[in-house]
């Protein structure tokens, strides 16, 4: 379990790419999994890419559930 959390505001740039159906994303984190697949859920588009260590790569950018695990990403996440 977590007993501090330290928030920082910080400005990010984000890549969008759209041609016809395909979308193309890019941020500049290492992103887990499961942000691309419940996002291609989500918007029912096969079509729609997302990619971490775009522009960079800041930290790690952990799930909600990954907090309560612990492990090193959280530790070193934004």
């Amino acid at each position: 379990m977590i007993e501090a959390v330290n928030f920082a505001n910080r400005n990010v740039h984000l890549n969008q790419i759209n041609e016809g159906k395909w979308c193309i994303c890019g941020v500049p984190y290492e992103l887990m999994t499961e942000f691309a697949l419940e996002s291609m859920e989500q918007l029912n588009n096969s079509f729609f890419y997302v990619n971490g260590y775009t522009n960079g790569c800041l930290s790690y950018f952990p799930t909600e559930e990954e907090y309560d695990k612990g492990s090193y990403e959280v530790y070193w996440s934004i």
